[in-house]
């Protein structure tokens, strides 16, 4: 008997509740359903939609925050490497306790391996340059008012990950909350259909689910679609459309002479690319969908020869 588990992913997930939907605007009101009904549903669709759509834009914000803390965290290990040069005529090339007034307080003058330590550190070469304005090198750029400028652009730096953290985990947190009331919907519409449709009942395709009397086993995909990349470049991309009640699928190559196919590749998408491969000879490709319950028959065969 076959079932109706929800995708684990949200692509996914959101298609399935698009053919969900649709089942329901069509025939939901014939079938006899009440509570999940279409309005319901998409009302929760969009929520999903959005809530994905704003943890994105959250994820993205962390990586440009994340990527400017890094330029200010290297404009600061060079700034601190070529302090030093320019104060040891001053304070000597072996650390002393003179040179924790500097902010080098680990008795050593390397220069400090966390980001934390090297802002901290920052922040006492900016006291100290100020205090002693004869250790200064302008032509080195080595001033308190450089250190200044230096350490305000990686305290905003600093401040824009903290801030983009904080967003990112409320637009986790509120995309958790919006997927599992989606995820409740789809379960509560799975649910009252079963109650309204027999098992091998062919209505149940209009909702993009599997009539629970069919195998359990995957379907077989449709023969893959082939797209070469650049001449020379070995580089061959793969497509075929979902297959239901599939985990996984799995890749079979068999290259000029050879007599059987061998699995180059698994993927949980229903695409692959596939590098490497050999030019001038022809390449026939057959695709197999894969489940907890086992592996469908291949699909058809589609040949290439790469130049």
């Amino acid at each position: 008997m076959a079932s109706n588990p929800l995708p684990k992913t949200n692509d996914r997930l959101f298609t399935l509740t698009s053919d969900m939907i649709d089942g329901a605007s069509t025939i939901g009101s014939a079938v006899g359903i009440v509570q999940n009904t279409a309005p319901v549903l998409t009302t929760a669709l969009a929520a999903a939609r959005l809530a994905e759509t704003e943890f994105q834009a959250a994820r993205q914000e962390k990586i440009t925050a994340t990527a400017a803390q890094t330029i200010a965290d290297s404009n600061t290990k060079t700034f601190i490497s070529t302090t030093k040069r320019v104060l040891i005529p001053h304070l000597g090339a072996s650390w002393s306790t003179i040179w924790a007034q500097v902010g080098f307080v680990d008795n050593s003058l390397e220069t400090p391996r966390t980001l934390d330590e090297r802002f901290n550190l920052l922040t006492s070469l900016k006291t100290y340059l100020a205090a002693h304005p004869a250790h200064e090198n302008a032509p080195l750029d080595i001033t308190a008012a450089a250190a200044t400028i230096l350490h305000g652009a990686s305290a905003a730096a600093r401040s824009a990950v903290n801030v983009a953290l904080k967003n990112l985990a409320t637009a986790r947190l509120a995309r958790q909350t919006a997927v599992e009331n989606l995820r409740t919907r789809m379960r509560g519409l799975i649910t009252e259909i079963d109650t309204l449709l027999p098992d091998d009942d062919p209505r149940w395709y209009a909702f993009g689910l599997n009539a629970p009397a069919d195998a359990v086993t995957p379907g077989i995909p449709a023969a893959p679609t082939l797209t070469p990349g650049a001449p020379g470049s070995g580089l061959l991309f793969l497509d075929w459309p979902d297959t239901r009640r599939t985990d996984h699928y799995r890749v079979w190559q068999k290259a000029g002479n050879e007599t059987t196919f061998t699995p180059v590749s698994t993927v949980t998408e229903s695409d692959a690319t596939l590098t490497h491969l050999p030019l001038g000879i022809p390449l026939t490709y057959q695709i197999t969908a894969l489940n907890e319950a086992g592996e469908s028959l291949p699909s058809p065969n589609t040949t290439i020869t790469l130049n």
